[in-house]
């Protein structure tokens, strides 16, 4: 009857791995890719900011004709800071190999982890109820 009950305990533990590979994998790989976007998300903004901030400095001028080249010019230069940014981005990224390497292989060490403490606490409760037995 023991050996039924322990095979009944191991494919909980094998659906609970699974769900856990699934939930935690999942939760890893999205805040890797927030992690990695957010750079260039920020400088992105930081080109729009920049660009608002350069416009807004047109209500000051008196002429059409400055209008129109200052704004062609704030908006050349918002381009090249963007496409700066997409480039920098580009040459940082990291291959989207090593990342989901990365991400099964600490999913695969935190599941082994967790087999390992069950496993210990079980050794400790069989050892203290050993001591129980033979009293």
């Amino acid at each position: 009857m023991n050996i039924n009950r322990a095979r009944g305990w191991r494919r909980i533990g094998l659906i609970l791995s699974v769900i856990w590979f699934l939930g935690f994998g999942l939760f890893l790989w999205q805040r890797t890719v927030e992690d990695i976007v957010q750079p260039y998300s920020d400088t992105l903004k930081t080109c729009g900011e920049i660009l608002d901030i350069d416009n807004e400095a047109l209500q000051y001028l008196r002429t059409v004709e400055e209008i129109d080249r200052r704004q062609s010019a704030n908006f050349a230069k918002y381009k090249k800071c963007q496409t700066d940014a997409e480039v920098t981005w580009n040459n940082t990224l990291p291959s989207n190999w090593l990342t989901l390497a990365v991400v099964v292989g600490v999913d695969l060490v935190t599941i082994a982890l967790g087999w390992l403490v069950v496993w210990i606490g079980i050794v400790i409760v069989r050892w203290v109820q050993r001591g129980f037995a033979s009293a």
